[in-house]
């Protein structure tokens, strides 16, 4: 009777050792494929860059003056005098280009998790949308500059002109919501590439 039940305990451990093997290795092959699949997605993901998804294009007239606040210490001038003899006024039509997306070769094996093991569906994590540049176009330039008699212009003007522009334009996109607008966009183009691999989102967020 002992050897039995030792026989049948040695089955079992050896049944159980097998379970445990097949369980074991079950598991790494399925870390394997994770790794393998993970990698496969984010080398899509990154060879896309800095995918762009919004350009907005804006467009205005900007004017700079220059300040007359103690100009010539210890005498008052009237302002129509003041405009007559040093006025340096400059009118400029700017037209800027910007451009927004998401810099996808920020992307790791991190972002990609999978709902469950061996299972089609991910969920994904990429990173905010940001703007990438904003630049002015050729239509940017000057169409009226006003002299006083004694003015000889402020040369560095038009250079701070644009460069403020460049500026409030990016400020503007921002209020515009287009970091909004770009991720937006960003989750139709990434999802669609994802199908293409054959998978399916179930979710896709933000950092």
């Amino acid at each position: 009777m002992r050897r039995l039940l030792v026989l049948l305990a040695g089955i079992l451990i050896g049944w159980g050792s097998l379970f445990y093997g097949y369980i074991r290795f079950q598991s790494l092959q399925t870390q394997q494929y994770n790794i393998q699949t993970q990698s496969t997605i984010v080398h899509e993901l990154q060879s896309l860059a800095r995918l762009t998804t919004v350009q907005m294009t804006v467009s205005k007239v900007i004017e700079a003056q220059k300040e007359f606040a103690d100009l010539i210490p210890g005498f008052w001038l009237d302002d129509v005098i003041t405009k007559a003899l040093f006025d340096d006024a400059l009118l400029m039509t700017v037209e800027a280009k910007v451009n927004a997306g998401i810099d996808l070769t920020k992307i790791t094996t991190g972002n990609i998790i999978f709902v469950t093991d061996w299972t089609w569906w991910i969920d994904i994590i990429l990173p905010a949308g940001e703007i990438f540049d904003v630049y002015l176009t050729e239509k940017t330039k000057p169409f009226e500059r006003k002299l006083g008699i004694l003015s000889k212009g402020n040369q560095e003007l038009e250079t701070k002109m644009r460069n403020d522009a460049i500026s409030a334009i990016r400020q503007e996109a921002l209020d515009k919501k287009i970091i909004t607008t770009a991720q937006t966009n960003a989750q139709q183009i990434i999802t669609d590439l994802i199908h293409k691999l054959w998978f399916q989102v179930r979710s896709l967020t933000f950092l």
